[in-house]
């Protein structure tokens, strides 16, 4: 595999006391669980990004009770003595803290706060709420579970509904548009979001740093519905809060403001946050062209061409992924969870391509879908009814179409579907020499199957437990090539090789904020994109965009494909940090040509972009105390041909 791949590496844990805290510490971040605020996370800073806490106060838990305006608050947060146990095993980290519920005044709750954390290796926390109350609360009307208070230059949010709120939840339950905030400046801020339930998943970013996830563990029903059946008497709501320093994330399963809900006994909530592995450097700008399998007379399977592959391998090209998960008239095509996929000469004829294209230095991936199974795989008819994943109150199978029948059906990972995908990759994997895996449906989806679990779920857990699996099964060196368009997920970017987090949606041709904010980010993993119709529709314009903003497209086009010579020869990752167009500390006095950059301490690489059909010349200036060095005048004059780029190397002046 190329070198200039990303090769994701798990997180190596250390823990250590100072004071009252305790740090856990890898590589990529360094996490303060505070020992005077009941040994809830207040501080999690990653020296690779922006140096400062994501998080401006500590995620405490509290119980409010009595009337709106007579109530009492019990914040475990209050609790300066909590008891905190550590522990490690297997290379995880164990935190347990017990806790208080405490009010302002002093007065104490009689009930126990038991909060636990496990880091995983890739950047998973894993957390258990417990509350047990040793005396029933009559009145209560507000239950807030480790509510986060997000530091305010984390400044983009998006967010899964839950599934009783979802407008298509029976397909996907998709990420929602994404919220730009103004710290506390724009009336928004008053309040981003509510709603009466807790999200699936949310996510909070600062473009191209770094940033959190958030998300329910595989039991739904503890979240939602939980309190009398009753749905819609929760609340999620994202508010800035001048007194916090930041916007107060509230995460209430029980928020009845006006009424009461008499609490006893023990209530439980999984869930987690998930910490990118944000890296020393840019990502690589992976180059990758495309897909093996092409369409012969008719419609027929055919592969790539010795010519065609020969040209990919002068142009650079890292990557293709063998993908073929639709009918053909002829009937030959790779049904999910079947093998051979292929009569014998066209299996032969896939070695073959492999063999060509790793001839060129091109690795190759073969499609698996982790959600879709199809209706003509042998053993479909013995486990449908075990495994799908099932919504409605029928228990009907969820089926996605295709033009010419069905991609396949819809498969809950909570079943013995997860043993089958594993065992059908293996298979692929143990016979032919392909150079790691490629993923479709990337993400964790709702079920209601009463086979799987015994509770409304998602499969949230195999979800993860696929994706670690997978990664060690193709080794530190293959390639895991994640489509995970439009639903981020920061444990998927750590250990994937990269992500294509962008498919069709969007302008028909091509505009300077035609990408959302998962194309840009954090800075994990390489990422692709794929928007067919822009690129069609001005190709050329299409690049440009493309490489101000750092991304590279899955199929690229002709001319990118020959600007393949020139990326290749640019070594990115020895820069430490990029400024897409939107951010760039480059003036050019010109709205059409555009600019981005790259730096670290000691040099700069600027990239200007003619974005006009015609030829301009220009003169450009760098700020460069933006990029923390000493302010002087830095910059010059190019000219450019018509939608051209170029790269301009830049050293720091030192005073």
């Amino acid at each position: 595999m190329s070198q200039a791949m990303h090769r994701p590496a798990p997180a190596v844990y250390s823990v250590r006391q100072e004071g009252a805290d305790v740090i856990v510490a890898c590589q990529y971040w360094q996490v303060r669980h505070a020992g005077r605020h009941g040994g809830n996370i207040d501080h999690v800073v990653f020296p690779h990004g922006s140096g400062s806490s994501i998080f401006s106060a500590p995620c405490s838990t509290r119980i409010r009770a009595g009337t709106p305006f007579a109530s009492r608050s019990y914040d475990n947060a209050l609790d300066a003595q909590p008891v905190i146990t550590v522990g490690e095993r297997d290379g995880d980290v164990h935190i347990a803290c017990r806790s208080r519920l405490i009010d302002a005044f002093g007065a104490i709750l009689p009930a126990d706060c038991l909060h636990t954390f496990t880091y995983h290796r890739w950047g998973v926390v894993r957390q258990k709420l417990v509350i047990d109350l040793h005396q029933p609360v009559a009145d209560a009307w507000n239950v807030t579970v480790a509510r986060p208070v997000v530091a305010p230059h984390l400044d983009e949010f998006t967010y899964r509904p839950a599934w009783q709120s979802a407008s298509d939840w029976a397909a996907v339950s998709n990420a929602l548009s994404w919220h730009k905030l103004s710290g506390g400046d724009s009336f928004r801020d008053a309040c981003a979001v509510e709603t009466g339930e807790i999200p699936l998943h949310l996510m909070f970013l600062q473009r191209g740093v770094e940033g959190f996830d958030w998300f329910c563990g595989e039991n739904l029903e503890q979240w939602h519905e939980r309190f009398a059946g009753t749905p819609h008497i929760g609340r999620f709501r994202v508010c800035h809060d001048r007194t916090l320093g930041g916007y107060e994330v509230t995460l209430c399963p029980l928020d009845i403001w006006g009424s009461s809900f008499p609490l006893a006994g023990r209530l439980e909530f999984d869930f987690f946050l998930g910490l990118p592995f944000v890296q020393e450097r840019v990502r690589p700008l992976l180059r990758a062209v495309g897909s093996s399998n092409t369409a012969g007379p008719g419609g027929s399977l055919a592969f790539l061409g010795d010519e065609r592959i020969a040209q990919l391998g002068r142009h650079g090209g890292q990557l293709v992924r063998h993908h073929d998960d639709g009918q053909r008239s002829d009937g030959v095509w790779w049904r999910d969870g079947s093998y051979p996929p292929y009569p014998p000469a066209q299996m032969q004829a896939l070695d073959g391509c492999i063999a060509a294209l790793h001839g060129q230095g091109i690795a190759v991936t073969p499609y698996f879908s982790l959600h879709e199974y199809s209706p003509e795989s042998p053993d479909f008819a013995r486990i449908a009814d075990s495994c799908k994943r099932t919504i409605h109150d029928d228990g009907r199978m969820l089926v996605n179409p295709s033009p010419a029948g069905v991609y396949g059906a819809q498969m809950c990972l909570l079943s013995e579907w997860s043993g089958i995908l594993k065992r059908s990759i293996d298979t692929v994997l143990s016979r032919h020499a392909f150079d790691g895996l490629y993923f479709d449906w990337t993400f964790p989806m709702a079920c209601r199957n009463r086979r799987h679990r015994g509770y409304v779920h998602w499969d949230i857990e195999a979800f993860m437990d696929h994706l670690a699996w997978s990664r060690e099964r193709v080794g530190p060196d293959g390639v895991l090539y994640l489509h995970m368009s439009l639903e981020p997920f920061v444990m998927a970017e750590n250990l994937a090789t990269c992500v294509l987090v962008y498919e069709s949606p969007g302008p028909d041709r091509p505009a300077r904020d035609m990408f959302p904010p998962i194309a840009e980010c954090m800075k994990t993993c390489s990422r692709l994109v794929l928007a067919t119709a822009a690129q069609t529709a001005d190709p050329r314009r299409f690049m440009l965009h493309c490489l101000l903003n750092h991304v590279m497209p899955d199929r690229p086009s002709e001319e990118f494909l020959a600007a393949f010579d020139e990326l290749a020869a640019i070594e990115f990752t020895r820069f430490a940090r990029f400024a897409s167009q939107a951010s760039s500390p480059v003036a050019t006095g010109d709205g059409e040509v555009l600019s981005a950059v790259y730096w670290n301490d000691g040099e700069a690489l600027v990239l200007l972009a003619n974005l006009r059909d015609a030829a301009m010349a220009v003169d450009w200036r760098l700020d460069a105390a933006r990029l923390g060095w000493e302010a002087g005048g830095l910059g010059g004059r190019v000219e450019l041909a018509p939608l051209s780029f170029r790269y301009v190397p830049v050293a720091r002046r030192r005073g």
